[in-house]
């Protein structure tokens, strides 16, 4: 049993522009990139080639969304000490900016087919609440994804209707926000800062999670009855991954990616290792499973 409540529009406030990346200011300050590659998935093995550093430049370049067609990805970079959203395009490897709102924006995501896109922003208004966007294909704010301004830190589209939020209040606290009503509803706590993602050939969502001895793992949530599974506990000591569409696992620890079949395999396997690179963090894999990005701390 829930307890529904609206939020007031100002109940959070994100100090230091903090997003999906909890972390914003740190990262900022040591530079990140985002790489790129292909990704070959076989049936009992993954293969990562053609990687190259695709936001080359000093400065902050991070979370990486890939659009739905797989031709150009969605990213935050941060000039002039705001952060704002970009699209770089395969074809001619080229990046564009895409927002320029009055505070900044962080943590795209696609919306649909259409192009349109979501984002952490205040959108149009100088003063307003951070929350989730949405934003045109050319990156003009269009309305807050949920009225009143749902305010998150991480965010994960359930379905049509339910947004799942991760807020850094506590030791990290879930929420149901209903997109109908704008209903936010408290789901659990001690949830580890990592946005909520779909589960391939699932009708649940995966969430980070620490069990009772503190180790992080990746957990299945019912979209029903909002109980937790255990799937596997992750690798090193980050929380962010990303699935295959056959559903597998990848995620990185230091300098390597490694793999891991919830179904089949007792361990992950490392699949790759890019030496000299800086220590890699988020990973995100193309809808069709053709392509893969990284995000490489310090590079």
């Amino acid at each position: 049993m829930f307890t529904s409540m609206k939020l007031p529009l100002r109940s959070v406030i994100i100090a230091a522009l903090v997003a999906p990346c909890s972390a914003l200011p740190l990262s900022a300050q040591a530079g990140s990139d985002i790489h790129v590659g292909d990704l070959l998935l076989g049936p009992s093995s993954v293969e990562i080639r053609g990687v190259y550093n695709a936001t080359d430049r000093p400065g902050y370049d991070n979370q990486p969304w890939f659009a739905p067609d797989g031709a150009s990805l969605l990213y935050a970079r941060i000039d002039d000490e705001r952060p704002d959203i970009y699209r770089y395009v395969f074809a001619d490897r080229s990046s564009v900016r895409l927002t320029e709102t009055p505070g900044g924006d962080l943590s795209p995501s696609a919306f649909g087919e259409t192009g349109e896109f979501l984002a952490l922003s205040n959108g149009s208004v100088d003063d307003g609440p951070w929350g989730v966007w949405r934003f045109s294909a050319s990156g003009e704010p269009i309305a807050p994804l949920i009225d009143p301004v749902y305010v998150a830190n991480y965010y994960g589209i359930a379905n049509e209707q339910v947004v799942l939020g991760w807020l850094a209040e506590g030791d990290g606290v879930l929420q149901r926000a209903d997109r109908n009503d704008g209903t936010v509803t408290f789901v659990r706590d001690r949830v580890a800062p990592s946005p909520p993602q779909r589960i391939p050939g699932d009708s649940g969502m995966s969430i980070a999670e620490p069990n009772f001895l503190g180790q992080i793992w990746i957990k299945r949530l019912d979209l029903d009855s909002w109980e937790v599974t255990p799937i596997v506990p992750v690798v090193g000591q980050g929380w962010h991954y990303a699935w295959t569409p056959d559903g597998r696992l990848l995620m990185a620890d230091g300098e390597a990616i490694f793999l891991r079949d919830p179904d089949t395999d007792e361990d992950w396997r490392e699949v790759a290792r890019f030496p000299g690179m800086g220590s890699i963090s988020r990973v995100v894999v193309s809808a069709d499973g053709t392509r893969i990005a990284f995000v490489a701390e310090g590079s």
